[in-house]
């Protein structure tokens, strides 16, 4: 049920000393007006939040594991 979901955002860099995410206000992002979303997260509503962690936990695992995104970590995957 969309009412029941949570969208949430980050910005991602690749900078001189690695990676680097950090959360931004979800509305301001195209899929915020989204049937599926129910609400879109300000930065204030997710930092310190059990959220924040699921969704750091959730990109970091991705830029880990899918090949396909490898070159965002400045690296190719074989």
């Amino acid at each position: 049920m969309p009412e029941e979901r949570k969208a949430v955002a980050l910005a991602y860099r690749l900078l001189d000393s690695g990676p680097s995410m950090m959360v931004i206000d979800a509305n301001t992002r195209p899929f915020s007006s989204s049937e599926l979303v129910g609400h879109a997260l300000y930065r204030d509503d997710v930092i310190g939040s059990p959220i924040a962690r699921d969704a750091f936990a959730i990109a970091d695992a991705i830029l880990e594991q899918d090949h396909r995104i490898a070159e965002l970590l400045g690296r190719r995957l074989n």
